[in-house]
């Protein structure tokens, strides 16, 4: 709603009190609420990556985006150890997160 206003000249800006809404449904909620049980400092990254991602979806600015790709970077580091002690190395995939997330790719002039 925000968005659709600021097209409008208005005296004051219209702010709207923003909620976080949990689907308690989706995998990476349940894995948050199950790292708060066995891994703590797991949970606390988890909560973290999901706020910032709530915030890039709602349109606002990251407070510190490097420390947002830190975050995300170190979750793909612990997923490629957890993946690498299940499976041989034979069978285990090049990457648990796709290039994209931790590529920056120049747009073509």
């Amino acid at each position: 709603m925000e968005k659709y206003f600021k097209n409008f000249e208005m005296p004051e800006p219209i702010k709207a009190e923003r909620i976080l809404e949990l689907n308690v449904a989706h995998p990476a909620v349940k894995a948050m609420a199950a790292a708060m049980t066995s891994d703590r400092d797991k949970a606390a990254l988890y909560a973290k990556i999901l706020y910032e991602q709530a915030n890039l979806i709602a349109g606002l600015p990251l407070e510190d985006p490097g420390a947002y790709t830190d975050m995300v970077a170190q979750r793909c580091s612990k997923m490629n150890r957890e993946r690498a002690r299940r499976y041989s190395p034979r069978s285990f995939s090049r990457a648990a997160c796709p290039a994209p997330i931790l590529a920056y790719r120049r747009a073509s002039a």
